[in-house]
């Protein structure tokens, strides 16, 4: 029997002072799927196939690996998640095709394992396992911009090579390289990021990391949206980090403490619990609700501080955060509704009272079945453009003139009474929508209303239609600001990349190479790894510049150039 609701709550004692978070940003679209074999004994298969209500593919991720090289496996899983991914974060967008990502030497510390030969031949093979892993996908996601994007291909996210090889441009590598492949440099060109703490990934071990990846998308979800606990289901769970499933509450709770044990005592998460539910097949499962602790807040709180943390919290669905599929934020696409055609042929004073509704608004497509009246919420009526009994009148004529083609009609006082009340109680424009959704649903639903106070039967279609648009419309609004928040933060990002070039032009070559020199001696005593110093050295010496010259903030440039026109 499945339990309904159990707790696993664990206090945590209070922690020691920690240093500041280390946040890395991690691309939300791809690295939600399972490449890596994380189990400890055997093969796995990795085969997820979803598909929709109408019985069509939704979404589709299948790997198959190089039989010479075998699964990547936990050093594999590491090698990507920790360096691979340290990397990109450091890297503007778009990124390069042609990462050099260090020598072995130099990488096999970031994993805390030696530098011995046989150390590094195991590191050439994570980095085999890793380039020939072939995925054929088949999936939607939205971009950083907002907008509904696809991923439709077979691919290996990138080709390796290493010290001594061929690189692209005919010299020789003096370390290991990858070269990107265009639909992987495409999700990291555009899918949005979540914040992950590196020193924490590196501390954990595989199965402890991949849980907090997993649960990093619910966490952040349920702490933009103030939601009291994050959710996941079990099921999903093993299904995207490669564990075993069991069945028996008792085996999964033995399971699952294991994992969480390190995030419980790291102050992630302060309380589990599991409600008992079924799968789609009828299998027992469990949602398990997360509480976030100190430390997911602190992740929270240190990645909004981020420029561009805004518009990537933005495109955070509020649905991210409900006990529903990990796989559903990234497989759904928001559904386009196109107005009806027969809205192209409104006669004038309908045209009239879809302007002064929300923009783009129409009469949604009526089923087949008719709706019982139903008692009209209340509502406060809209301020009136005209006086009422002018209203009144227009909208008994319209009746007419869209059900019976009459535009001579002089309206009875109790056709009067039924439409002064429609637009008192809802105003203009609803009342002007109610009459075109009615005028589309009666053929549907074979019904001819003989008078005004025949369309009433319409009413909570329509305002729920009607509200629905407005939904959609105050959506599309709120992805415009985003966007032009994000052209302004990138004109800004290229007049201050302007302005520190001609800042490092005024400089000496030796002043320069000082200045340089300071930096990265500051940088490899904070522990800077190796792999990231070039890049670290330069984003630390534009800083020391733009904070020398008194460039202005975001915000002030923003006010200036507003100002200019």
């Amino acid at each position: 029997m499945i339990p309904s609701l159990t707790s696993t709550s664990q206090r945590v004692s209070p922690h020691p002072a920690r240093a500041p978070l280390s946040i890395l940003r991690t691309e939300t679209v791809l690295s939600r799927f399972p490449i890596h074999n994380l189990t400890k004994h055997g093969r796995i298969t990795i085969r997820i196939r979803r598909t929709n209500a109408q019985g069509e593919l939704d979404c589709l991720w299948d790997v198959s690996y190089n039989e010479h090289y075998g699964q990547p496996g936990p050093l594999a899983y590491k090698l990507d998640t920790i360096v691979i991914n340290q990397l990109l974060d450091a890297l503007p967008r778009p990124v390069p095709r042609v990462l050099k990502v260090g020598s072995l030497r130099q990488i096999a510390p970031l994993l805390d394992v030696n530098t011995s030969g046989r150390q590094q031949v195991h590191l050439k093979s994570a980095f085999h396992q890793n380039a020939s892993a072939y995925i054929v996908t088949k999936l939607r996601y939205r971009g950083r911009d907002g907008t509904a994007r696809r991923l439709e291909a077979g691919f290996t996210r990138y080709s390796v090579i290493f010290m001594g090889e061929i690189l692209p441009d005919g010299t020789t590598a003096d370390a290991v390289y990858l070269i990107l492949s265009e639909p992987y440099r495409e999700v990291l060109n555009y899918a949005p990021v979540r914040p992950l703490d590196y020193a924490y990934l590196k501390a954990l071990t595989p199965t402890a990391q991949r849980f907090y990846e997993l649960l990093s998308y619910k966490m952040f979800a349920a702490l933009k949206h103030h939601h009291p606990h994050a959710t996941l289901r079990y099921a999903d769970y093993c299904l995207l980090s490669t564990q075993q499933r069991y069945t028996v509450y008792d085996q999964v709770k033995k399971q699952m403490y294991k994992v969480h044990q390190p995030h419980v005592q790291s102050g992630y998460i302060t309380k589990v619990y599991y409600e008992g539910t079924t799968d789609a097949d009828g299998q027992p499962d469990w949602l398990m609700h997360y509480t976030p602790g100190a430390k997911a807040r602190a992740e929270y709180v240190a990645f909004m501080r981020q420029p561009g943390a805004d518009a990537a919290a933005a495109l955070t669905l509020a649905a991210d955060a409900d006990p529903q599929d990990l796989l559903a934020t990234v497989t759904r696409e928001p559904s386009a509704v196109s107005p009806p055609a027969a809205v192209a042929s409104t006669p004038p004073i309908a045209v009239r009272a879809a302007r002064e509704a929300p923009a783009s608004l129409a009469p949604m497509p009526a089923t087949t079945s008719t709706t019982p009246h139903a008692t009209v919420p209340e509502a406060r009526a809209t301020p009136a453009a005209h006086p009422l009994p002018a209203q009144a009148a227009a909208l008994v004529q319209q009746f007419y003139q869209r059900f019976y083609g009459l535009t001579q009609v002089i309206p009875s006082p109790k056709e009067l009474e039924h439409a002064t009340a429609l637009l008192a109680q809802h105003g203009e424009a609803k009342a002007h929508f109610l009459l075109a959704f009615a005028h589309q649903a009666a053929p549907e639903t074979h019904y001819q209303p003989q008078v005004l106070g025949g369309i009433l039967q319409y009413l909570p279609r329509a305002l729920a239609a009607y509200d629905a648009q407005a939904a959609r419309v105050t959506q599309a609004a709120a992805q415009r600001t985003a966007a032009d928040e994000r052209t302004w933060h990138e004109r800004y990002l290229e007049w201050r990349q302007c302005e520190i070039r001609r800042l490092r032009a005024a400089l000496s070559p030796a002043e320069l190479a000082a200045l340089e020199d300071t930096t990265r001696a500051r940088l490899v005593a904070a522990g800077t790894a190796s792999c990231t110093l070039p890049f670290a050295v330069r984003f630390a010496v534009d800083e020391v510049l733009d904070a020398q010259a008194g460039l202005l903030s975001f915000a002030a440039w923003r006010q200036t150039q507003e100002a200019c026109g």
